[in-house]
């Protein structure tokens, strides 16, 4: 196996976001399975150091606006904007970052290396391509990119300029990949779905005997989207709440990302309903293994994605109840994995699959058949099928960068199977 070079700006603690968390799982991974690796990441330059340059940089751009060194920041990245005439970032963080990142990649290129890139941010590109010093690059997609609103004004231009560089592209799904491919024409043989990785859990759900006194315990985890969040949603869970079989549930909503509209949200349609802010992951974790059935909520536009949520709960093997549309790759993971959609687009379909999963968690022989359906999705998924699935691209991405040097002449085999989900 040769080394891997990770280019993610955004790695869990340094950057508490869902992009963070899937990236340190996936990394995690590679470390477990003693794979050698350098980290490029906002804080990080090499294998196990967090670089006290890059950290002060960081404390900068991350600390309050109100705060001397927020205002400080501002200062100097304005003056960056007036002097600074960039082709590739658009903010003096970005510049400092990638200068040191770009310094640092060439005192440890070698030709033996496969560059992983874990995009987004895009900028994450632009430390390994445009060097004198060619190596195969793996570029990783987990959401649509819509680089024209992206923070980075360069993100299109950076996306075409790595084509061409690119030996293949990974994504957590295979609508994602073909939605991306069909955009930026890219070769769809050489795009393959790995989905996001998570942590394996020793204690998996079973079903628990509740005393008559205590509640059933659904709970929703992460960003209050607004545009997921919908009046059918609100209305289904606002009738089923006012039911018999609604009062026995205790919902949670654990929020990250939030505004003063979404817990009026919250509050109007579940008065009883428990808010929590801001937990650490840790935290959220403790709270995840002791649940009945997670809420798992798209918008219109995730509908080819598949969140790092769906695949926390299963990792669990945890009901889960998501809320999408009809044939979203939500829906279709959760028909394999043993639990319902609720389809924003139907009328009253969100309040029966309510009513529906409330059922299936009070009954044995369901749980007994779930138990068993939700064998084949969790493999998919296993720390085991990720490693696999990493090796494989890597050595397919090596052996495609000598035949197209022309240092070998026989062309590689495409890999197969790799499309799920």
């Amino acid at each position: 196996m040769k080394k891997i070079l990770i280019s993610a700006y955004a790695v869990y603690p340094e950057i508490a976001s869902s992009e963070g968390v899937v990236n340190k799982n996936w990394i995690d991974i590679i470390k477990k399975n003693n794979v050698e690796h350098i980290l490029f990441s906002s804080q990080t330059s090499v294998l196990k150091k967090r670089n006290t340059y890059l950290r002060q940089i960081f404390s900068f751009y991350k600390s309050n606006r109100n705060s001397l060194k927020g205002i400080l920041y501002l200062l100097l990245n304005k003056s960056f904007k007036i002097f600074v005439n960039s082709n590739e970032v658009d903010s003096l963080y970005q510049y400092l970052w990638l200068k040191f990142q770009k310094k640092s990649y060439n005192k440890i290129i070698k030709k033996d290396i496969v560059v992983w890139v874990r995009v987004l941010p895009m900028f994450s590109v632009l430390p390994v391509i445009n060097n004198l010093i060619k190596t195969p690059i793996i570029i990783n997609i987990n959401d649509p990119l819509d680089l024209n609103n992206s923070r980075n004004n360069n993100g299109e231009k950076i996306l075409l300029n790595a084509i061409k560089e690119t030996q293949c592209w990974t994504f957590p799904s295979y609508k994602l990949a073909m939605q991306i491919a069909e955009k930026y024409n890219l070769d769809k043989e050489r795009c393959f779905v790995i989905p996001h990785a998570m942590q394996e859990q020793k204690v998996l759900y079973e079903k628990r005997d509740k005393p008559k006194t205590k509640k059933l315990k659904f709970v929703y985890t992460g960003t209050f989207y607004k545009s997921a969040f919908t009046k059918e949603f609100g209305d289904g869970l606002q009738k089923f709440y006012k039911t018999s079989k609604g009062k026995e549930i205790e919902f949670t909503f654990i929020l990250s990302q939030y505004d003063n509209a979404s817990i009026e949200w919250i509050k109007k349609t579940l008065p009883d309903a428990k808010i929590l802010f801001k937990l650490s992951r840790e935290e959220v974790l403790k709270i995840i293994r002791y649940v009945d059935c997670m809420l798992v909520v798209d918008a219109f536009t995730h509908q080819n994605l598949l969140k790092g949520k769906l695949i926390e709960a299963i990792s669990f093997g945890i009901p889960i109840l998501g809320i999408s549309y009809k044939n979203a790759v939500m829906d279709n993971v959760l028909k394999e994995y043993g639990c319902l959609t609720g389809y924003q687009e139907i009328e009253d379909d969100i309040f029966n699959k309510l009513e529906q999963t409330y059922n299936n968690i009070k009954d044995d022989s369901w749980n007994k058949q779930f138990y068993i359906e939700r064998k084949n999705v969790m493999q998919k998924i296993s720390e085991d099928y990720i490693y696999k699935a990493t090796i494989d691209i890597s050595d397919y991405a090596y052996k495609r960068f000598m035949w197209t040097s022309g240092i070998v002449t026989e062309k590689p085999k495409n890999i197969l199977n790799y499309n799920w989900p």
